[in-house]
């Protein structure tokens, strides 16, 4: 609607219920619509602007700007527009044609009776249902109807309820799936109470525009809806949505949460209309009062006839003929077969007809959609033959296009002649005589109604597609697969930069990529179709070195890039996984590997290409396998500014994708039983549903106040019970995502979670020693005698059992019917953490902290077999369905899949980098999920085999790396109690794995490489020969762990801080400690020699730094931070003095004055500090090179910085997962490989892993300094 004085005086007027009819009549004056008197008087013109103006424009005017963009980002379309434009293109609306419903039994039931909360209008194709809903909010927004169905005493239409509608329609991409009626649902209760935008601001800030476009879309939007529509208790809300039966995709979702809504919520009421579809009346008849319109024959016949009369009236050559008029009309009532459309497309037809030859005319039109249909196709076969052929090739590729067309991609994708297709008139022309069939709206051409579609795909299907539909979909493919290749290149949008986002990208213009979106999005999709159809052979399209082979082997990467910019990378992955199922191995060996290959390589690098569209080309390539095609094909396209890659496997691992998003330990995961979502519990308080298909994060459920310990779905997949911390359980709508109980009765910690096989009954176990029973209700029933805590529950599949692990190691199976335990045995020397039963309830798994895993016979406790691989304690235990299969997660980080009746570990799947919490198979038992405290979850293929690892690595997690002078060689060491040491050029492990007998905390080189000190948790250090490839002395003397070693500059010294709270110091040429000191009372942390070997600088828990000279030894307190002191480093002129603390700051000191100059936030605990040796300008970090505030240096006072660190070259952000040069985004780190430990030397990054990987990266120098380093460059992860 748009501001001009005159809208703006309607609406007001309209909101305080000034006379509609005056208001018609002034609008009718302003766009001159002239009406036959005598017609005039049997019936209203409704203007299309009177509903929009019960929606007032002033409400929107009050939302803020942030508000504003966010809602400019939900607008997909307005349904008020779309409600004037059907009004505008059916001719005007006719009060007369429906207000005959208003009185009507049904309808008057559904709008007094506060229990009848959803009416379905249904009928046949054409029997006015979008204009009867039109007329019906045109009335609901008036007073009384309105006040009436809301039964408000108020007067005023304004305040008796908000009403929010949307017309559905198949032929337009905008208008025909679940997700965009959710949007104009809620893009129109924002417009009217903008005050609602806060249940989604918080999301749309986080996510931005793709909020309303991914693949979880429907799902946040319907629990967005659901809580806006709980929140309106008190306005009262009207649903409305049009033609439920073009809604292409999501119709089932969409259903299911109108349906529930009935009952959650009161205050709203629905009105929905569709065709009479059987899988719409199954859904809804039990909720709906249903109005058929077939039953009500009469008075759509008698709503007919006054269409006809509006019709007639406004064919301008009859108007002067009232004879002839009244003969037209006679003629219609018998032909238009109780629809409406007939009449309209009878009109439409009659209006280049003279007077004297509509009857004529008329009398040749068969009776009934159909039969006109049929007339429409035969004017075509009549018409010349290129003319037919082009009518031929337009209207069947609108038939099976996926969206409306617009003239451009219409003209090339139909296969026209090219001097019809270049050319817009001739284009336009031969639209225009297809117009029978067709309807142009904003220069997209759609079918004129789903009827027409239904008609052209079965009765028209030998004239319009004489070849089958097959035909045309391969005619849409091979034109699109020729328009992308022409299309898509590297960087298409000019962005130069491999880091930028996603959401700082705006389309250029003109945009490159114009004609290629339908193409991109949709020709797997028309390949799929070609197969399919059986009378098309496309399948030599499928074979090696066909078009799909070579399109793949040469545009596949850029393709990725343009779906990243149109922001449609789920759609690669369904794509991809659709073309794999089209595919059969032995036939096209080489295509099928490819396709593989490249679904591979989308499920591992989707989520940063979706992001970063230009990582395809950086992080996707040099993270895929050296063996990956896709790698292969497009090796020439890896960043030259690389110029050493981190080694990689030889192949594809078994694990499928990695999610993550979660900010704490992932504590539980659970597949639904459709296999289509797996929902993640976690100690960041949340829970989140994945697509187990794109692996998007569908929702994010938010509510607990703990950590959440358990998820588990129920048997229809409708529900989710989450288990707390805190002793609450939670009970969620799965496709909402709304909360709809909250249980509470537990004492302590709930630990475990699960449905009842059948119905939505839930059990509980919790440390307060008990099992609850939970009825739909959420009343319990308790199951006592447990003398221990609960650790983990689990029911079997007919429901008579519960199993319970208890923490003193004992076992218990009850028998629910009795309420009794059947058996109990301390099988484990301690806490069962795990218990599952398998497919068909004979068997009971148990996992326990002892590291066994113990299988039972359910039925009377005898134990079959204990598996005892794992080398650390069980977290998680699971059977596949048909239980042949068991798989065990671990604190060990391995994933084990075990022969439940031989015992024999079949695979174990490494790749997480702390304990595996919870594991589960799918419902088809093709995929494995695991839950770890690195924060992510992994999917696993069961059946993909396992290649034994070609790389070098740590068995645990690097604590420690070091880079050598000159960035030659790395040292890591490792909780596997090794040091390693890597050549950086080939990523190579240079020597023989060197152990140490415990835990390895710290590495350091001296400075001429030659010698490397190691530090353990045991108390001892030890010095490597590097030379000689072995230790040649240890250094014990230190009463627990040494946390710091370094090296003097000249090497003759060796320091040393340890957990004991002293420092020493060790002469390696004369194997003795010649110095030790206590003067810290927590343990020392950081150590540090000045240049001169005359000062050491000490870090430590009590959060002081310590000075000390060891020539005198005398200390004395420097500094503080407000936390443990992390990292010490003198500058080369010791005049400076650098500080790194866990409260993720760095101190600047000024030595002699024990000053602090410069405080710098830097958002992470560095654990490394390096002066550089030619100035004090640079502070080198394990996450990079800091500019240092040279001004600052030289103040008397400190400056605190707050502002974003001034970095230097390459660094590591505090995220640890890009790669940068300062503020510039150029590499993203898997989650794989990410950081424990890390160093940055000039233009060389050295990751060591939590996995145990170790790997460096070195990067160009050019149009960059290289840092120079002096002594070692330690780092220890903390």
């Amino acid at each position: 609607m748009g501001d001009t004085p005159t809208n703006i005086q309607t609406a007001v007027n309209v909101a305080h219920n000034i006379d509609i009819e005056n208001q018609t009549n002034n609008i009718g004056n302003q766009t001159n619509i002239t009406i036959n008197r005598e017609v005039s008087r049997n019936f209203e013109i409704q203007a299309p602007t009177i509903l929009a103006a019960s929606l007032p424009w002033f409400l929107t005017n009050r939302l803020q700007a942030t508000d504003n963009q966010c809602l400019k980002d939900l607008r997909e379309t307005d349904p008020r527009d779309d409600k004037t434009r059907i009004e505008n293109t059916k001719g005007g609306l006719l009060r007369d044609c429906y207000r005959w419903i208003l009185d009507d039994h049904d309808y008057q039931r559904w709008r007094d009776d506060p229990q009848s909360r959803l009416l379905w209008i249904k009928g046949d194709a054409g029997k006015g249902k979008t204009m009867l809903l039109c007329g019906i909010l045109n009335e609901l927004s008036r007073s009384p109807e309105r006040c009436c169905l809301f039964k408000k005493s108020s007067p005023s239409p304004t305040f008796a309820g908000h009403i929010s509608f949307f017309f559905c329609q198949c032929t337009d991409s905008r208008l025909n799936h679940a997700t965009a009626i959710l949007r104009g649902l809620i893009y129109l209760l924002l417009c009217q109470i903008p005050s609602l935008i806060s249940h989604i601001q918080q999301r749309y800030d986080h996510a931005g525009r793709q909020l309303f476009e991914d693949t979880n879309a429907f799902y946040t939007l319907s629990q967005v809806l659901a809580d806006m529509l709980q929140d309106c208790k008190t306005e009262k809300c009207l649903m409305v949505i049009d033609a439920l039966d073009e809604c292409v995709t999501g119709l089932q979702h969409l259903l299911s949460f109108i349906t529930r809504s009935t009952s959650t919520c009161p205050y709203v009421k629905w009105i929905v209309s569709s065709r009479n579809r059987h899988e719409i009346e199954q859904q809804l008849h039990h909720y709906a009062v249903t109005f058929s319109l077939e039953l009500n024959a009469d008075p759509v016949a008698r709503a007919i006839n006054t269409y006809i009369n509006y019709k007639v009236a406004h064919l301008v050559l009859l108007r002067e003929e009232k004879s002839l008029q009244d003969k037209v009309r006679d003629v219609m009532r018998q032909k238009a077969d109780g629809t409406f459309l007939w009449v309209a497309l009878a009109a439409q037809e009659l209006e280049s007809v003279q007077s004297w030859n509509m009857l004529n005319v008329l009398n040749q039109m068969p009776a009934g959609l159909e039969p006109l249909y049929r007339q429409m196709m035969i004017r075509i076969r009549q018409m010349g033959e290129q003319e037919r052929e082009c009518c031929r090739l337009v209207i069947s590729t609108v038939t099976v296009a996926y969206r409306p067309l617009n003239l451009n991609e219409l003209g090339i994708l139909s296969g026209l002649p090219e001097e019809i297709s270049s050319n817009h008139r001739s284009l336009q022309s031969v639209v225009n005589m297809s117009a029978s069939f067709l309807t142009v709206r904003d220069s997209h051409v759609s079918l004129i109604h789903q009827s027409a579609k239904d008609f052209l795909t079965t009765v028209g299907l030998t004239t319009i597609l004489p070849q089958g539909l097959g035909a045309t979909h391969e005619t849409i493919l091979l034109k699109s697969l020729e328009i992308i290749s022409k299309a898509v290149r590297r960087d298409i949008y000019n962005l130069g930069q491999p880091g930028v986002l996603i959401d700082d990208i705006r389309q250029p213009e003109p945009d490159p990529l114009a004609q290629a979106r339908y193409p991109c999005m949709y020709w797997v999709n028309h390949l799929n179709d070609a197969v399919s159809d059986g009378n098309s052979t496309p399948f030599n399209y499928l074979q090696d070195d066909g078009i799909v082979h070579r399109f793949l082997k040469t545009k596949y990467l850029y393709w990725l890039e343009a779906l990243s910019l149109l922001r449609s990378i789920p759609e690669a992955v369904a794509a991809l996984t659709k073309l794999e199922t089209l595919l059969v191995k032995p036939n096209e060996p080489c295509l099928y590997n490819l396709a593989q290959d490249a679904l591979r390589f989308i499920l591992s690098h989707g989520w940063i290409i979706g992001r970063a569209p230009l990582q395809a080309y950086a992080s996707a390539l040099i993270f895929s396998p050296q063996n990956s095609i896709i790698r292969s094909l497009f090796r020439r396209e890896e960043p030259s500014w690389v110029a050493t890659k981190p080694a990689m496997e030889a192949d594809w691992t078994a694990c499928r994708r990695t999610l993550e998003a979660h900010t704490n330990w992932v504590s539980s995961v659970a597949f639904s039983a459709d296999g289509q979502k797996l929902a993640s519990g976690s100690w960041d308080e949340t829970v989140r549903i994945w697509d187990t298909v794109t692996g998007s994060c569908m929702q994010v459920l938010y509510g607990h106040k703990d950590e959440v310990t358990s998820v588990a779905f129920s048997a229809d997949s409708q529900r989710l019970a989450t288990g707390s911390r805190n002793g609450s359980i939670k009970v969620w709508d799965a496709a909402t995502g709304r909360c709809i109980q909250t249980l509470e009765g537990h004492d302590k910690a709930v630990c475990s979670v699960a449905f009842l096989a059948k119905g939505w009954q839930i059990i509980s176990g919790s440390y307060d020693a008990t099992v609850k029973i939970w009825d739909a209700m959420g009343t319990p029933q308790t199951l006592q005698n447990h003398p221990y805590a609960v650790t983990s529950i689990d029911t079997s599949v007919s429901n008579q059992w519960i199993a319970s692990g208890l923490s003193d190691g004992t076992v218990k199976v009850w028998d629910t019917i009795e309420s009794e335990y059947l058996w109990a045995d301390k099988g484990h020397t301690k806490s069962v953490s795990s218990v599952a039963f398998s497919g068909d309830g004979e068997q009971l798994a148990s996992g326990s902290t002892d590291a066994a895993i113990n299988i039972w016979n359910a039925r009377n406790g005898e134990r079959l077999h204990t598996f005892s691989d794992h080398s650390d304690e069980i977290c998680s235990v699971a059977f596949s369905k048909d239980g042949r299969l068991l798989l065990s997660g671990s604190y060990d980080k391995a994933v084990k899949i075990w022969d439940a009746k031989s015992g024999t570990c079949m695979q174990t799947l490494d790749g997480h980098g702390y304990a595996i919490f919870s594991v589960a198979f799918s419902a088809n038992d093709q995929q494995i999920a695991s839950g770890s405290g690195d924060y992510t979850i992994k999917i696993w293929d069961r059946w993909m085999g396992i290649s034994p690892p070609t790389l070098e690595s740590h068995d645990d997690t690097v604590a420690s790396i070091a880079i050598s002078a000159g960035s030659r060689w790395l040292a890591s060491g490792s909780w596997d109690k090794t040091v390693k040491l890597w050549d950086i050029t080939t990523g190579a492990c240079a020597q023989t794995p060197m152990s140490h007998g415990d835990t390895v905390v710290s590495v350091a080189f001296s400075a001429d490489s030659r010698w490397l000190a190691s530090s353990a948790t045991n108390g001892t250090i030890k010095i490597w020969d590097l030379k000689e490839n072995g230790c040649i002395w240890e250094f014990r003397g230190h009463n627990g762990t040494v946390f710091s070693v370094d090296f003097s500059l000249d090497g003759e010294q060796l320091a040393s801080g340890a957990l004991d709270g002293t420092i020493k110091i060790w002469e390696p040429a004369n194997r003795k400690c010649v110095w030790t000191v206590q003067g810290h009372t927590k343990e020392v942390f950081s150590i540090a020699f000045s240049k001169d070997g005359k000062r050491l600088a000490s870090g430590s828990a009590d959060t002081t730094i310590k000075l000390w000279e060891p020539a005198g030894e005398r200390g004395r307190t420097f500094g503080a931070h407000q936390y443990s002191v992390t990292s010490v480093a003198f500058s080369a002129d010791g005049q400076w003095l650098a500080s790194g603390s866990h409260d993720e700051t760095i101190k600047i000191w000024n030595v002699e004055k024990r000053l602090c100059v410069q405080l710098i936030h830097v958002r992470r605990v560095v654990s490394h500090l390096t002066f550089d040796l030619n100035s004090n300008q640079y502070l080198s970090t394990d996450i990079g090179i800091l500019e240092l505030d040279q001004s600052a240096m030289h103040t008397q006072s400190v400056k605190n910085s707050t502002e974003e660190p001034q970095y230097h070259g390459y660094r590591i952000n505090p995220g640890k997962d890009w790669i940068m040069k300062e503020l510039e985004r150029l590499l993203w780190l898997p989650p794989e490989y990410r950081p424990a430990a890390s160093a940055v030397a000039g233009s060389t990054v050295a990751f060591g892993c939590y996995g145990g990987r170790v790997f460096a990266v070195q990067l160009s120098t050019s149009g960059s300094e290289t840092f120079a380093t002096y002594g070692a460059s330690a780092v220890r992860g903390l």
